[in-house]
């Protein structure tokens, strides 16, 4: 699969730099214009598009990204199927640096989720898991 006209291709690090963790994860570097080649599920290559080399353009599929922002290497390991509210406050306070430990103790982690998710109704609870198979088809 070959994505073309990326707007923005977001979250390229070096090779050698595999996880990044606490501030790292504030550093998202973008790439404009961008395309990007996925053979199998590996990401194979991906430049500029003014820089495509000419075989590269010739395969198929493509799919156009045109206006769109790709997160190809966005990995969160704790994220969980059906979404059902924010963990935002936690990730800001993982990228300054700050602990597991140290965000449970000020009431993160799922301690910030347990009276969101205990109002949720068995209705929201459905559409989260149809919306979720939906996007997996």
């Amino acid at each position: 699969m070959l994505i073309t006209n990326i707007k923005g291709l977001v979250g390229l690090h070096p090779k050698d730099k595999l996880v990044l963790r606490g501030s790292q994860m504030s550093n998202l570097p973008v790439l404009e214009n961008a395309w990007l080649l996925i053979e199998g599920n590996l990401i194979k290559d991906f430049g500029k598009m003014s820089e495509m080399p000419s075989p590269v353009s010739q395969l198929s599929p493509q799919l156009s990204a045109k206006d769109k922002y790709v997160f190809p290497s966005w990995c969160d390991s704790h994220t969980h199927i059906v979404f059902a509210a924010s963990r935002e406050e936690e990730f800001a306070l993982k990228i300054q640096g700050k602990s597991y430990e140290e965000i449970a103790a000020a009431g993160g982690a799922t301690r910030l989720l347990d009276g969101r998710v205990s109002k949720l109704t068995s209705k929201l609870i459905a559409y989260l898991i149809s919306d979720f198979v939906k996007a997996q088809a």
